[in-house]
């Protein structure tokens, strides 16, 4: 019957590819570090080896440092970080592009973003959600190669 005919043309893909817009897919990624420590007093500080968790009396809480070397941005203005619980994806005005997966799940308000314009760092500290072991070493730097 026509009717039949006509229904599959009719029909739109459930996945449809979508282009990035022009210029964003040849940006490069920045170096970056993500790191393992505990927000204390309002201070990012490094543990070293696991012998303290996050949630004691006095041993503050669990979070990732996530620390992103932009030299080309002048200013914190041409950066945009979005955050999801596993993701974080910033873009700087046409000079950079990437997301990292983190390897923690994070609360979505940061502890701390902070651009240091001198060094031209851009410096997140994530809350880790939930319990589990404390994250012994690092991940990172893979998105940038020392030029």
């Amino acid at each position: 019957s026509p009717a039949a005919d006509a229904a599959p043309a009719a029909r739109r893909p459930l996945i449809e590819e979508v282009a990035p817009a022009a210029g964003e897919e040849a940006l490069p990624a920045p170096a970056y570090a993500v790191e393992p420590c505990v927000w204390r007093d309002g201070l990012v500080v490094r543990e070293s080896g696991g012998g303290e968790e996050g949630g004691g009396p006095g041993g503050g809480v669990e979070c990732l440092s996530v620390k992103l070397h932009l030299p080309e941005v002048e200013e914190a203005s041409e950066v945009e970080v979005e955050l999801s619980c596993e993701e974080l994806l910033l873009t700087a005005a046409g000079k950079y592009r990437c997301a990292l997966l983190l390897p923690r799940p994070v609360e979505l308000a940061p502890l701390l973003c902070r651009f240091e314009t001198r060094r031209r760092i851009m410096s997140v500290a994530l809350r880790c959600v939930g319990g589990g072991a404390a994250l012994d070493g690092e991940a990172g730097g893979g998105a940038a190669s020392e030029a």
